[in-house]
């Protein structure tokens, strides 16, 4: 029984840290990327591609704080795509379950953007597509 026990609080840490990648910190209230932004971009792309079949052309990436949960938000030109981000102590953790991903309201804070207790997006508030890709387990790390 004990075994069993060990086992499980094993499976249960381990995959905790298979999904969970730090991105970033938060440093004097601000929260930082820490990670190389290219690289994050070019990673991002490719698997956006892959499992979600969405081309995008990203310029930057920032970590945004929305109404008090923050964000991974790649910027295009006219493209918009997020994931939810756990802040573990000051440690900024990719969720890595979905992104959301828009052209039609890129410019909005909140629209189309991951809703981590239900597994969705939130809406675009002027009734553009937002596309929802599953993204649990690929990496954004190399």
């Amino acid at each position: 029984m004990k075994k069993m026990m060990f086992f499980l609080i094993g499976l249960l840490f381990f995959s905790h840290f298979n999904y969970g990648q730090k991105v970033g910190e938060i440093i004097n209230g601000t929260p930082i990327i820490t990670v190389d932004k290219s690289k994050l971009i070019a990673i991002y792309e490719n698997n956006l591609l892959e499992y979600g079949g969405i081309e995008a052309n990203f310029l930057n990436v920032e970590i945004r704080n929305i109404e008090n949960e923050y964000n991974l938000i790649f910027i295009g030109s006219n493209i918009k795509s997020s994931l939810f981000i756990n802040n573990e102590s000051g440690n900024l953790i990719v969720d890595g379950k979905i992104s959301c991903t828009t052209s039609e309201c890129s410019s909005e804070n909140l629209g189309c953007s991951p809703r981590p207790l239900s597994g969705g997006c939130f809406p675009c508030n002027n009734n553009g597509n937002c596309s929802k890709t599953v993204t649990d387990g690929f990496s954004l790390i190399e």
